[in-house]
């Protein structure tokens, strides 16, 4: 909470890199483990749902999945028109 879009994009990819970069054994093999992150901000003036930020958070989520995973995409919910 407070963090603008950008800061918690930059914290996501820190714990992208941080996740990636830790060994995992398992049974004597060594696994890798990635994740992807979806990250939603509000601009000043949203009067949107936290409904509609969650959907914006998942839809992010959803495209880092399609564009090779172990990635973070951000986007911004469009404020709702009057």
């Amino acid at each position: 909470p407070g963090t603008p879009p950008g800061g918690a994009s930059e914290v996501a990819q820190q714990l992208r890199e941080k996740i990636a970069g830790t060994v995992h054994r398992c049974d004597g093999q060594v696994l890798s483990v990635t994740a992807s992150f979806g990250v939603a901000g509000l601009e000043a003036g949203f009067t949107g749902t936290v409904e509609g930020l969650l959907k914006a958070a998942e839809c992010a989520l959803q495209r880092a999945k399609e564009h090779g995973r172990n990635r973070v995409e951000s986007m911004v919910p469009a404020p709702l028109s009057a």
